[in-house]
């Protein structure tokens, strides 16, 4: 399912950077640093940034890279909260880079 990130902007280039599709290409290959600076260059970029973050640092979109399905996913997290099981390693880290 795709997520529309479209904020109505007066910027062509701010309606650009909030399109989903290029959002979802462009912004994970910035930094950390790189996504806060580009959300202070005005408010139209902020509402881009923070419109893509909800999609960006979600762990079950994360986990379906490798489990497939959100039902494998939440059955997989089930199972972590119920043994108490923790993501280590290079995963975690690649989820927060």
């Amino acid at each position: 399912m795709e997520i529309d990130y479209f904020v109505p902007l007066s910027s062509s280039g701010a309606t650009v950077l909030s399109t989903s599709t290029i959002a979802d290409i462009l912004y994970p290959q910035l930094s950390v640093a790189e996504i806060l600076s580009l959300s202070k260059v005005c408010k139209a970029t902020y509402r881009a940034v923070k419109a893509w973050y909800p999609s960006a640092y979600n762990i079950n979109n994360h986990f379906k890279t490798f489990l497939g399905t959100l039902k494998n996913v939440l059955a997989f997290r089930g199972l972590q909260a119920i043994t108490g099981t923790i993501v280590s390693g290079s995963q975690a880290l690649q989820f927060f880079d």
